[in-house]
């Protein structure tokens, strides 16, 4: 079995001296079936919200790490699908790409 693919949420400084957090990195690309796994580094857990419950299995998780595995059936039609992350020490969304993003590659329709 492949080592799950790691997301990281990066706790930061802005220069006003407010908590950030970035994910790392912004458009993930996954597969079918593989293992993910999301990290924080501040000092709270955080939660992932995924509107797409066919992705995982779910629409809300809470922890730190979270560990996943994305579902034989994403659904159809849909390639890139939004998340977010809340982390609870800064009180606010990891940002990304507005909002990160993951992208499902479907194996090839022979």
């Amino acid at each position: 079995m492949n080592p799950p693919r790691v997301i990281e949420v990066r706790k930061l400084t802005h220069p006003t001296g407010l908590g950030v957090a970035k994910v790392v990195p912004p458009l993930v690309e996954l597969s079918l079936r593989d293992m993910v796994e999301f990290r924080y580094d501040g000092s709270s857990d955080f939660t992932l919200v995924c509107p797409y419950g066919r992705v995982f299995g779910g629409l809300v998780f809470r922890n730190n790490p979270i560990k996943l595995t994305v579902l034989d059936m994403p659904p159809i039609g849909e390639k890139d699908f939004p998340f977010s992350i809340f982390c609870y020490d800064i009180e606010d969304l990891a940002q990304g790409t507005s909002p990160p993003r993951m992208r499902i590659k479907r194996p090839p329709i022979y």
